[in-house]
């Protein structure tokens, strides 16, 4: 049996309308980055009777030793704590079947303690004893104030995962495993008196930061415009070469030229294999008459993106996210038809771009004043790359509230609106992410509650229509009507009106912050 390796993705985006959205969305929101469930721990011998909780915001299942703890809502208290009483001499192995990368500073960790009060887990890391692992897969240790790190020799893919914890009268040992049954000693201490105070407790705690993923989100995809010709995009990034390739605080990135990967690979497998084992996502330019399941196979040459996330060395293929007609798709394809469409797509798409997800080490911080700011331009429709024209090009276009305006105006523009489906697309997305920053914030302890009754209101209007328009728009492709077509134009002109009054309410309120 050959090797097989596939990176976690997200088969449905919750950005999707456009590649440069939908690949980053795909890496940074899945089942691994950006789950509900935040961290699981098996516990050999575990008796759920003997051990206490304190969950904060979260909650957890427990299915024989396997302990699951999920966030709840948004989850802005990141502890979640268990723990019992210590015996005299005592052991526990616990196996981390999961635990979600937020930082590479957040932690699984269990700790030592002869004072059982509560209110010290949040003081973290005063415990007389704590041993953990860190997102990034090397191990720590704090004993009585005192920092210690051990490099593991990995990264946080591949980190050790059974753990071992043993108390003998006043000696604690640690161990790790990579398979439960060689282990090796990382620290032995003794804390003099442990055994005499009679009241030592043992604990495990998930310390996992705010969602990185989250906070990233909801400061971002604020401020739109429109081109003619080039439909709707997001303008409130730093982009390079016209996309938000640059600056990310989850994604690593980096570029390849078509002659480097021939010149410093054996073949262009080779260059795959080396990126996938290394966690590299590849973004490739690519025919799509060569790609079979996608919409112009056989039919027409049309050079679009794809992001390759997995191989398998049996058959020699590779496992690809695409789009089929604005939607995510996932495709399984032979090596050389990738290398064939790769070829054929043109000289000026010859660069590889690789995305590694590799969040910054220390949180993301949620941005209100930058929140603020995009929401004004939006309302004023003002050119928000403005800001980094000393950095990069500035951007043209027609921006935020005057999109409708600009699109309603002109007949040519209401055409492309009908024909380009990727903008009702975008629109309707755009105000869902509206309606999840609002329910966020509003979490986050913004809003006053009469003035959030209010945006919600308003945005449960504002996704409903946005619904019905890209529902019209997909039903008017296949039969033109124009009634179908009215429908669509007084339907933006309601959005228009509703997205003023709702954002003006929330602008007024970050006003008195």
């Amino acid at each position: 049996m050959g090797k097989k390796k596939i990176l976690h993705i997200n088969s449905k985006p919750y950005m999707r309308a456009f590649p440069q959205y939908l690949f980053l969305d795909a890496i940074t929101n899945n089942e691994f980055t950006n789950a509900d469930k935040v961290g699981s721990i098996t516990i050999q011998g575990f008796n759920k009777n003997e051990w206490n909780f304190d969950l904060r915001d979260s909650e957890t299942e427990i299915e024989d030793e396997t302990i699951l703890f999920y966030r709840k809502g948004y989850d802005f208290d990141s502890l979640k704590c268990m723990n019992r009483k210590a015996k005299e001499k005592d052991e526990v192995i616990f196996h981390i079947d999961y635990e979600q990368y937020t930082n590479r500073w957040d932690c699984i960790l269990f700790y030592v303690d002869r004072d059982n009060d509560s209110e010290r887990i949040d003081c973290y890391p005063v415990m007389d004893y704590v041993f953990g692992r860190y997102c990034s897969g090397d191990l720590f240790s704090f004993i009585e104030g005192n920092y210690n790190i051990y490099k593991c020799g990995c990264d946080n893919w591949d980190a050790p995962e059974w753990y071992k914890i043993n108390i003998c009268n006043d000696e604690i040992c640690a161990y790790s495993s990579y398979d439960g049954a060689d282990w090796s000693l990382v620290q032995k201490k003794q804390i003099d008196g442990l055994s005499q105070s009679g009241n030592v407790t043992l604990g495990l705690m998930v310390c996992l930061s705010y969602n990185q993923y989250n906070k990233w989100l909801f400061n971002n995809y604020i401020q739109i415009k429109y081109i003619k010709n080039d439909g709707l995009r997001y303008a409130d990034f730093i982009n390079r070469d016209w996309k938000n390739y640059a600056i990310n605080p989850l994604i690593k990135f980096s570029y390849d030229k078509k002659r480097f990967v021939k010149e410093a690979y054996a073949d262009f497998w080779s260059y795959v294999v080396a990126n996938i084992d290394h966690y590299k996502y590849i973004e490739l330019w690519l025919n799509e008459y060569y790609i079979p399941n996608l919409q112009a196979y056989q039919s027409y040459g049309k050079i679009h993106e794809s992001l390759i996330y997995g191989y398998n060395e049996d058959d020699h293929t590779v496992y690809m996210i695409s789009t089929y007609d604005g939607k995510p798709i996932l495709n399984i394809v032979p090596i050389e038809i990738v290398e064939l469409a790769w070829e054929n797509a043109g000289e000026y798409n010859s660069i590889a771009n690789t995305f590694e997800f590799d969040p910054d080490s220390d949180s993301y911080d949620l941005d209100i004043p930058h929140i603020y700011d995009r929401i004004c331009d939006y309302l004023c429709g003002r050119n928000s790359s403005e800001d980094h024209k000393y950095l990069v090009t500035e951007e043209k276009g027609i921006f935020g509230i005057n999109i409708y305006t600009e699109i309603l105006n002109n007949e040519d523009n209401k055409n492309e609106f009908l024909t380009d489906l990727r903008i009702a697309f975008l629109l309707e997305e755009h105000k869902k992410c509206m309606k999840e920053r609002f329910k966020y914030l509003n979490e986050w302890g913004l809003f006053p509650e009469y003035y959030y009754i209010e945006i919600e209101k308003y945005m449960n209007e504002i996704n409903d229509m946005a619904n019905v328009v890209l529902s019209l728009v997909i039903k008017n492709r296949y039969r033109r009507q124009e009634s179908k077509e009215n429908k669509i134009w007084d339907l933006l002109r309601a959005l228009s009106e509703s997205e003023k009054k709702c954002y003006s309410i929330f602008k007024g309120i970050l006003e008195l912050i």
